[in-house]
């Protein structure tokens, strides 16, 4: 495995299917099988059908066949991202729900209630307050502390 793989982890791995050494297949099959949540994008200028069916029955998030154009990558990528961002918060709305003792679930509940609120708010601490129907105080207390992302 690539040395910057064994000290970082990443969103997104967009990689080539032919390499010196290592393949993409090879960083596919590594990465999946230690269970990292990065996706993988192959991009070659060799497809197969052997290697695309060996990529996605390796859950490969996409194979890009060269030449392509910029648009169908930048789409690749952003598609791959969102997915990204909708699994850490699927993850993030599970672990809320393993909380333990109810009252600890229940403050951890509000706070990311609080915290998606003012996302909507653009931080607005009058309209979360307004719109939570929380305790003022509290709303502050919890904005102010940073204690509006789930531990």
């Amino acid at each position: 495995m690539p040395k910057l793989l064994e000290k970082e982890t990443f969103d997104l791995i967009l990689t080539d299917l032919k390499m010196p050494g290592l393949d993409g297949l090879d960083i596919l099959r590594t990465v999946k099988e230690q269970g990292r949540d990065e996706e993988i994008v192959i991009i070659t200028a060799f497809g197969s059908l052997e290697t695309a069916i060996e990529a996605l029955t390796s859950d490969v998030f996409d194979y890009v066949t060269k030449p392509f154009k910029k648009e169908q990558i930048l789409f690749t990528v952003n598609k791959a991202m969102r997915w990204q961002r909708l699994k850490k918060e699927a993850e993030a709305t599970r672990a809320l729900f393993e909380r333990e003792p109810w009252p600890e679930a229940e403050r951890a509940l509000q706070a990311e209630y609080v915290r998606r609120l003012a996302a909507r708010c653009v931080d607005d601490r009058d309209a979360v307050v307004r719109r939570s129907g929380l305790p003022a105080e509290w709303v502050a207390e919890c904005l102010a502390a940073g204690d509006t992302k789930p531990s």
